[in-house]
């Protein structure tokens, strides 16, 4: 392939000792995900029991596709740990510690048109650096750092914390 992946962005959000929901994190960020246009794919959801409480991890990714040259894929994992269960103002929530990270790549001729012969992969490669590499920042990489904001946005509304002075 011509070009692997570029990084758009990560974001890292950091908890310790906080009170959150992390069903409705979870929900929240899968719906905001695919409400940004990207095809959601599952890949771990593990909830068990620790000798502090319990952890619930959980990674999925979405892809998009921008055109026939390009695509993006916006990556989440989310591990909390040391999890209780807690009564906040009658409703059940839980107190503990967690890193939740998303990261946003996209990949252009991703089809691998331009990556058949080394003249292709040479055409290419002065192509978008010298003609259309400002394009290429402007309809891939800004959109994917825009949706990766968004979903980080999201992530952190939803971690707002519940912990009452």
């Amino acid at each position: 392939m011509v070009n692997e992946p570029k990084e758009a962005g990560t974001r890292n959000i950091s908890i310790k000792d906080q009170i959150l929901d992390t069903k409705v994190v979870y929900k929240a960020l899968k719906d905001k995900i695919e409400k940004l246009g990207y095809d959601f794919i599952e890949k771990e959801h593990i909830k068990k029991d620790t000798k502090y409480g319990y952890e619930f991890k959980f990674k999925f990714s979405g892809y998009k596709q921008y055109d026939d040259f390009a695509n993006a894929e916006i990556s989440v994992e989310a591990e909390f740990e040391n999890l209780n269960k807690v009564k906040v103002d009658g409703k059940e929530m839980e107190r503990g510690d967690g890193l939740l990270r998303i990261k946003a790549v996209f990949t252009t001729d991703y089809k691998n048109n331009w990556g058949t012969t080394s003249m292709k992969k040479l055409l290419f490669n002065l192509y978008t650096k010298y003609f259309i590499g400002g394009r290429i920042k402007k309809l891939y990489k800004i959109p994917a750092i825009n949706d990766l904001d968004e979903l980080s946005k999201t992530a952190k509304e939803k971690l707002e914390f519940y912990y009452k002075y």
